[in-house]
């Protein structure tokens, strides 16, 4: 039947978020976005500190797995070996990691609520991690739990992650 309307239309204007402008994003956002950078940096902080800390570490390994007289179930070469793999695997993770933090501090820095559960979900894990890390690993968890409590609690933060999320549901309904 060409020529005919549908029995329905395609799309109603009835309930759809209307665009609120542009959002002011408040300095609770903004200062948790910079305390998530400032974790991503202790992160960074904390790698460089383990890689010049490796060969230590690794030496210390070795010494211990021959004091328990294990040394003639895995030659050295392959103990080094492994150690070393974990080692690199490790490095590439943290890079990553803190590709992620940043990644997400920018999305939280848009307005992009799930993003605050994502940071929600990171403090929860770094509280693991609070003892190690020489002493960073606290410091970590406090400046992700600060910026996460910053973007949950005050009124003004849930207000602009609310604006933001009905601006995109309002342009992704025009489109």
């Amino acid at each position: 039947m060409s020529g005919s309307t549908p029995a329905f239309p395609a799309s109603t204007p009835y309930g759809a978020p209307q665009p609120v402008g542009p959002v002011a994003r408040p300095k609770q956002v903004e200062i948790a976005f910079w305390l998530f950078l400032g974790a991503a940096l202790v992160s960074l902080i904390s790698l460089i500190v383990s890689v010049a800390t490796f060969p230590a570490v690794r030496d210390t390994a070795l010494k211990q797995i021959d004091a328990q007289g294990n040394s003639d179930v895995l030659d050295p070469s392959t103990i080094d070996a492994i150690v070393t793999t974990s080692f690199v695997v490790g490095i590439v993770f943290a890079v990553l990691w803190i590709a992620l933090y940043v990644l997400f501090a920018i999305f939280v820095r848009k307005g992009h609520g799930w993003a605050r559960w994502v940071f929600v979900a990171l403090s929860a894990l770094s509280l693991f991690g609070i003892l190690g890390q020489y002493g960073l690993g606290a410091l970590q968890a406090a400046l992700l739990i600060a910026g996460t409590l910053l973007t949950l609690i005050p009124v003004a933060s849930r207000q602009f992650f609310a604006a933001a999320r009905a601006n995109r549901l309002a342009k992704r309904n025009v489109a």
